[in-house]
């Protein structure tokens, strides 16, 4: 009786242990995502000498993404929008010998990207990944004074918008909780645009499959 009872404890912990590991890579699916990410954004030289208050133009800056993508089996495809968080400055402005009191001035970041992705299994349910793409990088500012790309600004209001295709690569762990739903952590490297020579992004993210 007592061998029986033990028998049938170990097919139960069997189909027990068997189901927890049911979960496994979601292949040959579309899916959408979002992501929250810390940017560190390196400005480029010429731009430091551009000073609000006594300081830099900030390059630390949050932001999310909004993604989707289709997964292979070992290969994913993935475009995005990322917003990052748009900044104020105001105060004195300072460039050089050029210096403009009561400034008001935004600054807006947004990046479009399109990234190729090769999955490593490491288990049934996480995966190490490997990036590869393009991002846009745009820079915008608005107000007084005008910002331009070499580190000079002029006196008036006005708008400028400076962009450029850069090169992206990362590394990246995806978890699948489910079949249909995945968490990941990543790092991403991109080359910058004219303000910022380059930004490091450092994120987490969901996303459903389907």
């Amino acid at each position: 009786m007592l061998n029986k009872k033990l028998g049938l404890a170990a097919v139960i912990l069997s189909l027990s242990v068997s189901s927890a590991f049911a979960t496994h890579a979601p292949k040959d699916k579309w899916y959408v995502g979002v992501d929250v990410q810390g940017n560190k954004m390196n400005l480029e030289s010429s731009m430091e000498r551009v000073q609000v208050n006594g300081s830099n133009l900030k390059n630390n800056l949050a932001g999310f993404s909004l993604l989707g993508g289709y997964r292979w089996d070992c290969l994913g495809a993935e475009v995005g929008a990322t917003y990052l968080t748009k900044k104020d400055y105001n105060g004195v402005v300072r460039s050089g010998s050029t210096i403009v009191n009561s400034a008001s001035l935004s600054q807006k970041n947004y990046n479009f990207y399109v990234d190729g992705a090769y999955y490593y299994p490491l288990l049934p349910q996480l995966d190490i990944k490997a990036i590869l793409g393009l991002g846009y990088l745009t820079t915008k500012f608005s107000g007084s004074p005008i910002v331009n790309n070499n580190g000079t600004i002029t006196a008036g209001n006005g708008s400028e918008s400076y962009h450029k295709l850069g090169v992206r690569a990362g590394v990246g762990l995806q978890y699948y909780i489910s079949n249909c739903v995945s968490a990941n952590i990543s790092y991403k490297y991109q080359t910058g645009n004219k303000i910022y020579k380059n930004m490091n992004t450092y994120a987490l993210g969901v996303a459903y499959h389907f």
